[in-house]
Order: C-alpha cells, then structure tokens, then sequence
C-alpha cells in the first residue's frame, strides 16, 4: 500500500516539474495567440490530439477529484460501519454522533485510494465518450459529397449592386447621404 502512495506521490510531482507546455508540436511557432499572453486564439493543429486527450484527463480528474473524494468517505465509513454491526459511531459523517471513532492511517489511504480510482473512472469514461464523438463526427464527414469546384457564386447581373446591400432595395430620401425634398 505505501509503495503504491509513493508511486502516486511521484507521478503527481512529475507532472508539476514536467508541464503539458513541454509537448508543444515540433516545429510550430511558441506564442500562437493575438498578443502573445492567452491560449484564446491557439490554432487546434497547435497540439497533437493525444496531448489535447491528456490535457482533458488531467483537468476532468483533478477537478472531480473532491466530489470523488467526499462520497469516497461516505461510501468507506459505511463499509466500516457494516463491519461494526452499523453501530452508529462507525456510521458515515452525516449519521455519526458525538462520540465516533475515527478512521486509521490505513482508513484515509483507501479514502484516498478510492477517491482517486473515481477520478481516473470519471475521466476514463469523458475520454471514451469524446472519442466516440469524434469518431462519429469523422465518419459523418466522411460520407458528405464533397463541393463541386466547379461552382462559383457571382451576384446577378453582374455590376448592379453592391456586395453590402440587399437586392431589391431602394434607398430612402434623406437616409445614406441623400438629400431630401424640400427639408433645410
């Protein structure tokens, strides 16, 4: 159990010393945005697909890590209330009274342990479900007829009207620069 804790205790400080900012695409320029300081206007061909997969998972478990982690406590305490006879200062924290007993050393790790196996659950089924959507939107894509070069769109008849206005139209006496009848 605790060479499993020092395993995770050196992915997580792994992945703060090696940022996703390392897995740039080769090759592509290093500020991407309008004025150089956001990620608003960074082209999607900037990242390759797997570090955008992996970007996600990071943000979606550690974002629903501490909803994993409070029904993780909730769903340990009542496993251990159950092993008690479900003698109430066992019971999970809503139920427990004034005199319950605490959780070992050994009781936190697997809240922990079970916290951050939801977490992983969670982003493993996001990752499963943007997959299936990204595939599906790719075979839709590729049963569309692609567009006929040979069609190009020109107003008619040539010349009349401008690229701004509406065909049919008629400007208004005293509107758009024109003056008006009898008005000073």
């Amino acid at each position: 159990m605790r060479n499993c804790f020092r395993g995770f205790v050196l992915l997580v400080i792994l992945g703060l010393l090696f940022p996703a900012q390392s897995l740039r695409a080769s090759g592509r320029s290093q500020s991407g945005t309008r004025n150089g300081t956001g990620s608003q206007s960074e082209k999607k061909d900037e990242w390759p697909q797997w570090a955008r997969d992996l970007r996600r998972a990071d943000i979606i478990t550690f974002g629903s890590f501490p909803f994993s982690f409070f029904l993780a406590g909730i769903i340990v305490d009542t496993y251990r209330a159950s092993q008690h006879n479900w003698d109430t200062r066992y019971g999970p924290w809503p139920v427990n009274m004034g005199g319950a007993v605490s959780r070992t050393t050994d009781e936190h790790l697997t809240t922990i342990f079970v916290a951050a196996g939801g977490a992983v659950l969670v982003a493993t089924a996001d990752y499963i479900i943007q997959r299936v959507k990204r595939e599906r939107a790719a075979r839709e894509a590729a049963r569309l007829v692609p567009p006929d070069p040979g069609i190009i769109r020109k107003p008619w008849p040539p010349g009349e009207e401008a690229e701004d206005s509406v065909p049919g139209e008629t400007p208004l006496p005293g509107i758009g620069g024109e003056p008006s009848g009898g008005a000073p």
